[in-house]
């Protein structure tokens, strides 16, 4: 027989195997050889739509996601990566499938070979055993990111091998989007940069501090930024290829020095929605060294085609400057399985709204009912500053505490060091005036303080503030004025207190910094 001649009696032997394996499902595939000069590999991928292991043709196909009608006939598998190997692994040829899905290996000298076939993104393979008209043996399905293999050994012996097929089916998809929250409103409202009341704004900018509404782009700090986004599944089948356990991986970056984070439960240490139990991949926050943080929050199984709707919230702090912002994205993929994971969802960043927004108080009266003046009861001895002279006198401790305004909304702190001046009483001081302390904290010596107690950071009390810092005081003799230096406090107004120290509750009061102050009167002055 001359080069290229078909040999029709080897083809009728490869058609009437076929068939007999088509009918008999129990015998195992053997690859049928066809004499020839040249010892060419041949072979041909298909897409099993239905994942039954068998090459429809003229027939309807029930494919996970739905009837395929008209032709029916499942296609060749195009543009796959196929590689001939000695049987000692050693590459010998690659090729790719034509759109057909044929492939081909011309003139390869006799001996025992491996064809190494990978999965292209979005298929796996049809079955990892060869069964029906599927003839490779492949790994399960890996993880995300990575390609299934499968494999099939074939022999020369002085003839073209034609080479069984191999299935391919579509693996399940995810995609993702932005939800409108409010349809009645242009364009779609998936983010919302704050909470009501808003300000009214000129021309639409915000002074510093404010918010002119939801769709603005600009939130102000100690409030939240709401992100809506659906992740849905495509080519899901509860039998042949459900996606456990799918992520709805977030991330939040700030920018020029913005303090953000995500709103979590404080318990369960993630949004409300992402699962902690009774699953592979627990939902978890990150805090990253250049401040962003990824929130892998685990949604459940998607047996189906559904589709799940999360609202994610932002806080700012109020550590953030003033015109600082920060960046959100989102992506979709499932936790167990090479399903293809969604295309990143990115948002405009959201500008910071910020301004240093404080009331600081000292001496009761009709308006501030809270702030003490506690005399202290035995007279003390002192010396006067003006008289330089020993004699005795009064000792008065002063609450001073320094209120955020508008619950700390678009408050902007004071930052590491700060200093206020409290001026005395001209009348009691001209007779001369002695500081003998100042310190965090109210006045407590009685265990009665109506202002909040003497915090220091995490974890806060609902009795205490974030962190009071360190109290230094300075008395100037001349201007009778104290300059109070306060470092390393917290007034982000992150965290403000619902009772005083006593447990007493204070709703109505939004206080950031508790101190006393310690002066010495002497009773010439009285």
């Amino acid at each position: 027989m001359s080069e290229g001649t078909p040999n029709r009696r080897s083809t009728r032997v490869f058609m009437a195997l076929s068939l007999m394996f088509s009918v008999i499902a129990t015998v195992p595939f053997v690859n049928a050889a066809i004499a020839s000069a040249d010892g060419t590999v041949t072979g041909r991928l298909w897409v099993d739509l239905d994942a039954d292991q068998a090459i429809d043709g003229d027939t309807s196909v029930l494919a996970p996601f739905g009837l395929v009608d008209g032709l029916g006939i499942e296609p060749g598998a195009g543009g796959v990566n196929v590689r001939l190997l000695t049987d000692t692994g050693d590459e010998v040829a690659t090729t790719v499938t034509s759109a057909d899905g044929g492939y081909a290996f011309p003139t390869q000298p006799d001996g025992a070979y491996e064809l190494e076939f990978e999965a292209p993104v979005g298929f796996d393979f049809s079955s990892t055993v060869a069964e029906g008209e599927h003839s490779s043996v492949s790994d399960p399905a890996p993880l995300p990111g990575f390609s299934q293999f499968a494999r099939m050994p074939v022999t020369i012996e002085g003839a073209d091998v034609v080479a069984g097929s191999v299935g391919l089916r579509p693996t399940a998809s995810l995609d993702i989007s932005w939800v409108d929250v409010d349809p009645a409103a242009d364009g779609v409202q998936a983010i919302a940069t704050g909470t009501a009341p808003f300000s009214p704004c000129v021309d639409g900018v915000p002074a510093a501090g404010e918010d002119c509404g939801p769709n603005d782009g600009v939130v102000r700090t100690n409030d939240i930024t709401s992100f809506t986004v659906s992740v849905s599944g495509d080519n899901i089948d509860e039998a042949l290829n459900p996606l456990p356990e799918v992520i709805l991986e977030q991330r939040i970056t700030p920018i020029d020095g913005a303090e953000v984070s995500f709103d979590i439960d404080p318990v369960l240490g993630v949004p409300t929605g992402c699962l902690t139990s009774d699953v592979t991949r627990r939902s978890s926050v990150t805090r990253h060294d250049d401040g962003s943080s990824t929130l892998v929050c685990n949604i459940g199984d998607f047996d189906t085609a559904e589709v799940n709707f999360l609202t994610t919230n932002v806080v700012v702090s109020g550590d953030s400057p003033p015109g600082s912002s920060f960046e959100f994205s989102a992506r979709g993929y499932a936790g167990l399985s090479n399903a293809v994971a969604t295309p990143i969802l990115d948002a405009e960043p959201v500008i910071v709204s910020a301004s240093p927004r404080f009331d600081l108080t000292m001496n009761r009266d009709e308006s501030n009912t809270r702030n003490r003046v506690f005399e202290q009861a035995k007279l003390a001895e002192g010396i006067n500053p003006i008289t330089g002279e020993p004699e005795l006198g009064k000792v008065f401790y002063y609450d001073v505490s320094l209120l955020a305004e508008g619950n700390g909304v678009g408050t902007s702190a004071l930052g590491e060091e700060f200093t206020f001046t409290n001026v005395l009483d001209p009348v009691l001081a001209q007779h001369g005036a002695a500081l003998q302390s100042c310190s965090a904290g109210p006045f407590n010596e009685d265990g009665a303080a109506s202002l909040p107690g003497n915090g220091q950071g995490v974890p806060y009390a609902d009795n205490a503030v974030a962190d009071n810092g360190t109290w230094t005081c300075i008395y100037n003799n001349d201007t009778r004025a104290i300059d109070v230096i306060v470092t390393g406090a917290d007034t982000s107004a992150n965290h403000l207190p619902s009772k005083g120290a006593d447990g007493t509750p204070i709703p109505d009061l939004d206080v950031v910094l508790t101190g006393n102050i310690k002066v010495w009167y002497p009773l010439s002055a009285f």
